[in-house]
């Protein structure tokens, strides 16, 4: 039974990521840029928190500026449980793909769902501005799969497009890591002045995704870069310091 391959993840983060890119040779005019959004549960008054992250449901939206752009409905950690017979034989149809995968990020490893759909750049610019519901974002398909899977009842309309990530992405990239050759992409996350993450990443099958771990982190580890520890993803503190800004 499916997943039939692992995306595994390695982030630098602070003062660590100059020393990152200038290792592997990312240069920010040779990468895409992009804005990252995300939504969460938020509300006047309350004290800030991420209710939606907190039952393991990600809405995310990428702007790229072209057709590439997209939004994504994630349940991370999912259970097979959690699917229904249509989701675990589902791959992709007219404009959407469903991915089953599991995520290892050093010592975490969990079974991740998600559903992506394209999104042009005029439609999330007009959410962003209010001129149009957040559920303008979500494909029926996508809402057909949040409301069958995540397990909690989600009205997207009442939900908040948070402050945009400035991102940047390179890759494919390939690293030679003592011998194998491995099969990347980097992604950097910069929110204002306080938050600075490089990731990254790579998938590949499960009976390879262990030797692929210990090699990624050891290339990393050999040019002299420190690796975050793992204990918080860099989605959960992303989202913890928008929601607080917007509190």
């Amino acid at each position: 039974m499916r997943p039939n391959t692992v995306e595994i993840k390695l982030t630098v983060d602070g003062p660590r990521v100059r020393a990152a890119m200038r290792a592997f040779g990312l240069e920010p005019d040779d990468g895409q840029d992009l804005k990252i959004y995300f939504c969460e549960d938020t509300a006047d008054g309350l004290a800030p928190g991420t209710p939606l992250l907190d039952a393991g449901v990600v809405l995310r939206v990428r702007d790229t500026g072209n057709r590439k752009s997209d939004s994504t409905i994630k349940l991370r950690p999912c259970r097979r449980s959690q699917l229904n017979d249509y989701w675990l034989g589902a791959t992709d149809g007219d404009g959407w793909e469903f991915k089953l995968e599991a995520d290892w990020s050093g010592p975490r490893k969990v079974l991740t769902a998600s559903c992506t759909a394209r999104r042009s750049p005029e439609r999330i610019e007009a959410v962003y501005t209010g001129n149009r519901s957040i559920k303008g974002l979500f494909t029926d398909k996508q809402e057909r799969f949040l409301r069958t899977c995540a397990g909690l009842h989600v009205n997207l309309r009442t939900l908040r497009l948070l402050p945009p990530v400035e991102a940047t992405r390179w890759g494919p990239l390939e690293l030679d890591a003592s011998g194998r050759k491995l099969t990347a992409l980097a992604e950097r996350w910069v929110v204002g002045d306080e938050l600075d993450f490089l990731e990254l990443s790579l998938r590949v099958s499960p009976e390879s995704a262990v030797a692929a771990q210990a090699s990624l982190e050891e290339l990393v580890r050999g040019h002299g870069v420190e690796i975050s520890s793992g204990e918080e993803s860099k989605t959960r503190r992303v989202l913890r310091h928008l929601v607080a800004s917007v509190a």
